[in-house]
């Protein structure tokens, strides 16, 4: 947003300049000469009115790829001291590259950066901008207004970020901060072409602190399905690169026909069956040099089914019925992701049966068992479940884990207490499915 500001700024100043400093009886030509002087290609642009303090120009094209179109733009001086100078500006296209405090925008940008930009940038951002416009500005760091965004593309490395239909009502006080109330209608992250994110619609308010570079961003997140809503909040330090974004959820309902994974989060889920159950979210993106470093997500979940990784774990005939709870702590890197310490309860009483009436069920739990006796299986036929507790992390950077911890409860057959200990080998998306219903996810256990 600093740059888009910065840009705004320099149409309003540059023209204005120019226009009133051949007095009002300016030429295109004059125009043209003054742009042509300062080193700014001019394709096109034509003077359509002029008078005491107003100029209408039209048809603007600068830079060397046409960086800057304009369709029309009416320039005034205004008469107010905070804010002498305004433009009043439709179909407004920009195409730049940034490189940190550098802009490129085809040689416009000499009419304020003397620096070049760099033949080979570092993590080059580029931006294009559609909008239409209706600010004021005090020829310098204030400006006032609306911006109606039809289109901004921001593109990094393999990732772009698409805004539609957005609109950003600026406000400058003393500092100068810059108070933006925002709304966009539609917003997209896709990396190598594929999305990242289900298309979004948000509200909220940036605020730009121009001696300290930090932006602060206060917003609601809606999918546009109406499935998911999130709180965020970011920080940013503009001369540092660095800061962070915290998104926070609500419980979301998820499963078929409410919140699936797969429309949530195309390209990491798509294959990952969504169970039905509740989920709260609480994520920390770490951002770096123009870029994401690390993501901390804790998952919160309820009323979750037992998976079926459990009941496989526990033997053949054995079943398992009730609901789960818990969290799942993960830290994304870009090349990893972990599990760190998830803890899994169960969620009120739940009902074991670990034998069957089939003779090669009963010989084979004996033998996991260390032959025991017939004791011990009449113990385990029957187990009404009050704890189930496990712990969760992972074995390696692909979503393997191991789960371990312990079943309890109480045998009303023989009247007496049970204890289980578990240890499961499982993967994250494994889990996923087996919760879903799939019972050919791949685990390993042992009691």
């Amino acid at each position: 947003m600093k740059k888009i500001i910065k840009i705004i700024l320099v149409l309003i100043v540059l023209v204005l300049a120019g226009v009133w400093f051949f007095g009002t009886s300016i030429a295109e030509k004059q125009v043209r000469a003054y742009l042509e002087g300062e080193g700014v290609p001019v394709a096109s642009l034509s003077v359509s009115s002029v008078w005491f303090d107003t100029v209408t120009i039209s048809d603007v094209k600068m830079g060397k790829d046409h960086n800057v179109k304009i369709a029309s733009a009416t320039l005034i001086r205004t008469g107010n001291k905070d804010y002498p100078y305004a433009m009043d500006a439709s179909g407004i296209d920009l195409k730049a590259r940034v490189d940190g405090n550098l802009v490129d925008l085809g040689g416009v940008e000499k009419l304020w950066q003397k620096q070049p930009f760099p033949a080979k940038p570092g993590k080059p951002i580029g931006i294009a901008l559609v909008a239409d416009v209706d600010v004021k500005s005090d020829g310098g760091k204030g400006v006032e207004g609306v911006v109606d965004i039809a289109k901004l593309t921001i593109a990094q490395k393999d990732t772009e970020t698409v805004v539609k239909n957005g609109n950003v009502n600026i406000k400058t006080q003393t500092g100068p901060r810059y108070i933006a109330p925002f709304t966009i209608d539609e917003l997209t992250v896709a990396q190598n072409g594929s999305e990242v994110v289900a298309p979004l619609k948000l509200k909220g308010e940036a605020i730009y602190t121009l001696a300290s570079s930090v932006a602060d961003i206060v917003a609601n997140i809606t999918a546009l399905s109406g499935d998911m809503k999130a709180d965020v909040t970011a920080n940013y330090t503009v001369k540092e690169e660095q800061g962070t974004i915290k998104i926070v959820t609500p419980m979301l309902e998820l499963g078929e026909g409410k919140l699936e994974l797969a429309k949530l989060l195309p390209q990491a889920a798509q294959d990952t069956p969504t169970p039905q159950m509740a989920l709260a979210l609480n994520t920390v993106v770490s951002l770096a040099k123009g870029d994401w470093n690390k993501v901390d997500v804790n998952a919160k979940f309820d009323r979750a089914p037992v998976a079926k990784l459990l009941e496989k774990a526990l033997g053949s005939g054995a079943n398992l019925t009730g609901e789960l709870m818990g969290n799942v702590p993960i830290t994304l890197t870009k090349d990893s992701w972990r599990i760190n310490n998830a803890r899994v309860l169960n969620k009120g009483p739940m009902k074991l049966t670990l034998l069957g009436d089939k003779a090669d069920v009963v010989g084979g739990l004996l033998n996991m068992l260390g032959k025991k006796g017939a004791e011990t299986a009449k113990a385990l036929q029957e187990v009404n479940v009050s704890q189930l507790d496990l712990t969760g992390n992972s074995t390696d950077n692909k979503g393997n884990m191991t789960l371990k911890g312990i079943v309890a409860g109480n045998n009303p057959v023989i009247g007496r207490g049970v204890q289980l200990n578990l240890n499961l080998t499982t993967n994250l998306r494994d889990l996923l499915r087996s919760m879903a219903g799939d019972a050919t996810s791949y685990v390993k256990g042992s009691l």
